[in-house]
């Protein structure tokens, strides 16, 4: 594994933040070494990836194209930037606001979520949705920004959606891990999700679940 500085990730507070990328990485290498990542939401998270996993083949998407002119100039050899504009389009039977690509499915072990901006329409509920169908079974996806109450609201909806196992982690932001445990859309047990929001104190999460019942 390469080295990078970590603190680059602290030069804006909307970054990802150092704290929240050390755990991801650490949680990553946990689960083996990633073969292909993929990324809702370019950036310095991008060149993080791209150092820390020299091996892996990593695919991210944003609507800026800034970001593909700086991975097209000598960095990230392993990194494909996707200028992806973001447009209404329905989900699983959901109209989002995101991006309009469709990654290859079950083809990605690792997955983060840090885009499009949090202001979007079922933007990063969009993207939760998109990031699972391409992700592996036994592969791990992350949301940033974990503790706001949009992505809250956003985590409560994508666990009512899909079968995956929910970890909070109490870093940077706060950060949402969700391991994929089987193919296909079906809701994971909200009494797992209840107990598991219980356990790190996110009442709006358990709220928003309960008002689900």
């Amino acid at each position: 594994m390469s080295s990078y500085n970590l603190e680059r990730l602290n030069q804006s507070n909307w970054m990802i933040g150092a704290e929240a990328f050390s755990t991801i990485r650490d949680q990553i290498l946990c689960n083996g070494d990633p073969e292909r990542i993929l990324e809702f939401g370019s950036g310095e998270s991008t060149r993080a990836f791209s150092c820390l996993f020299p091996h892996a083949q990593i695919e991210s998407y944003d609507h800026d194209p800034r970001w593909m002119v700086q991975f097209q100039h000598g960095e990230g050899n392993n990194v494909r930037v996707c200028v992806d504009q973001l447009r209404r389009r329905v989900i699983d039977g959901l109209l989002c606001e995101t991006y309009a690509g469709t990654p290859a499915p079950a083809a990605f072990d690792v997955v983060l979520v840090d885009g499009p901006p949090g202001t979007t329409p079922n933007g990063r509920l969009g993207a939760l949705l998109l990031g699972y169908r391409a992700l592996r079974v036994g592969g791990l996806m992350f949301l940033d920004d974990a503790r706001r109450p949009s992505e809250l609201r956003t985590i409560a909806d994508f666990v009512e959606r899909t079968r995956t196992d929910l970890t909070f982690i109490q870093a940077g932001h706060g950060v949402a891990m969700f391991r994929k445990k089987e193919e296909g859309i079906g809701p994971t047990p909200k009494s797992l999700v209840l107990q598991t929001a219980a356990s790190f104190g996110q009442q709006r999460l358990k709220q928003a679940l309960r008002r689900r019942r």
